[in-house]
């Protein structure tokens, strides 16, 4: 039975709330992706490149010397990034597990995160590297046309809105993807082409749950210190079994 707007929206807050061991493995990748985070500001202080350094940089002679810095930090950041999607694509997978389960009306577990995990891991991360891939093409002509092509200040921070405004838009329409792949067990391409079908068909009311949950995150994160951290254990669980909930009453 497909319900109301707000019905998932709280609905997923009460389940979140009987089942709260959906948080733990968010518990668990916020401490790893944290790590790695860490290592990177190591690696750069380090490294010595400093604002003072990188804008010092006025020939070829000057960027030469500080290259190979240049180059281990990209090496480290590039491995990072492939690490942080990895963690996320293994704990991620295993939550949307677990929030079907809650969704179905079974007892949820780490236990079952874990098998979860280890199945669905690879494709959690092919269509993470896809989204990835999106949104750095996006940022990148987000940049060219309100950074380089605009010269006035004020129509660039208007017209670089506007586009991420854009996109999104269009990235909702990916947004049940990581749902529909663990519901039916399918690949990469025919869980985005699901999400796509079905979003495009409810578009309005599930871009109002789309809406509700980014901005309650965006809000929340904005308090000092512990807002972040609420939003990841908190309103990103539940985002995800609103999710879940959606994708399995509009699965046809």
């Amino acid at each position: 039975m497909k319900k109301s707007v707000w019905k998932y929206f709280a609905e997923s807050f009460k389940k979140l709330k009987e089942q709260p061991v959906l948080i733990i493995p968010f518990l668990i990748m916020f401490v790893l992706i944290l790590i790695v985070a860490a290592v990177i500001m190591l690696k750069v202080n380090s490294l010595g490149l400093t604002e003072e350094i990188i804008a010092g940089v006025t020939d070829a002679a000057s960027l030469s010397q500080i290259m190979p810095s240049i180059v281990s930090l990209g090496i480290t950041a590039l491995i990072a990034g492939v690490l942080s999607l990895i963690i996320s694509a293994y704990f991620l997978s295993g939550a949307t597990g677990m929030a079907l389960d809650i969704a179905s009306k079974k007892k949820a577990s780490l236990k079952s995160m874990c098998s979860y995990g280890k199945k669905f891991m690879l494709r959690f991360f092919g269509i993470s590297v896809i989204y990835f891939v999106i949104n750095a093409i996006a940022g990148a002509v987000i940049y060219l046309i309100s950074g380089i092509l605009i010269s006035d200040p004020v129509a660039g921070q208007l017209v670089d809105l506007a586009l991420s405004l854009g996109v999104f838009l269009l990235m909702t329409f990916f947004a049940l993807s990581y749902s529909y792949l663990i519901i039916q067990n399918k690949g990469v391409f025919a869980s985005i082409g699901k999400s796509l079908f079905i979003v495009k068909n409810n578009y309005l009311s599930f871009l109002l749950i789309w809406i509700m949950f980014n901005l309650l995150s965006a809000l929340v994160s904005l308090i000092p210190y512990a807002g972040v951290l609420i939003s990841s254990l908190i309103i990103i669980p539940a985002q995800i079994i609103a999710l879940v909930l959606f994708a399995l009453d509009h699965n046809k």
